[in-house]
């Protein structure tokens, strides 16, 4: 059975049985009263398998969680590995080529030529921002979320005004 299966189960017997409970049960329905409290505790066992199987799921995946991540970490290490190595590559060529004045080859696989770029690269003279002319910056504006929540915690009437307390939630604990 699902869990949510197991758990409604256990429910309408709980109901059950909380209804019989304090009554007078004749005798020939006693034989299915302690079926009932049979099938409960079968039920409540089967509901803490489900929950130990659904644990061990959640550490599993946690498991793979931080071996994809840490795989995820090496590929992108071995990306700007290979980045690198190809424009080192690149320069390393290009230098050498115009060392020896070549600015045509043709080799067995590749052709490859110097050329000077259409236009040159644009370089922006940046030192301080705040000499520049207002229409050349950018002004950002953020709240000080940290600061914020202080204030809050410290009961600061005017930071009271940008906060919202929900209502808390719970969680569950896997030791």
């Amino acid at each position: 059975m699902k869990l949510y299966e197991l758990s409604d189960r256990l429910c309408e017997l709980e109901e059950t049985i909380e209804n019989l409970e304090g009554i007078a049960i004749p005798a020939d329905l006693h034989l299915e009263y302690l079926e009932i409290l049979a099938e409960a505790d079968q039920t409540r066992d089967d509901f803490k398998n489900k929950v130990d199987s659904i644990l061990s799921l959640i550490q599993s995946r946690k498991k793979w969680l931080e071996i994809r991540k840490a795989e995820a970490e090496r590929l992108q290490n071995l990306v700007k590995k290979d980045e690198k190595t190809i424009e080192w590559l690149t320069v390393y060529l290009k230098e050498h080529l115009e060392k020896i004045g070549v600015n045509k080859l043709r080799t067995n696989k590749f052709n490859l030529s110097i050329r000077k770029a259409s236009t040159a690269p644009l370089k922006l003279l940046i030192e301080d921002a705040k000499k520049y002319p207002k229409q050349y910056q950018r002004v950002t504006v953020e709240v000080d979320k940290k600061a914020l929540k202080e204030a809050v915690k410290n009961g600061d009437a005017e930071a009271l005004k940008y906060a919202d307390f929900g209502e808390k939630s719970t969680y569950l604990m896997i030791k």
